[in-house]
């Protein structure tokens, strides 16, 4: 779980600062990772809730 918490907190970062040029500053250099990073949340959220409506 602590893989997707990190995921999370950069996705947030993201949000407030966006793509960045030097990847050693920011995490994301192309909204192809960014994109690849939110369907990794998603999928681990919907594990989690399908989980628990059973």
């Amino acid at each position: 779980m602590g893989l997707y918490v990190e995921l999370a907190l950069n996705l947030h970062e993201f949000q407030h600062n966006g793509l960045g040029k030097d990847s050693e500053v920011l995490r994301y250099s192309s909204e192809g990772f960014v994109s690849k990073d939110i369907i990794e949340v998603i999928n681990f959220i919907r594990g989690r809730l399908r989980n628990k409506v059973k």
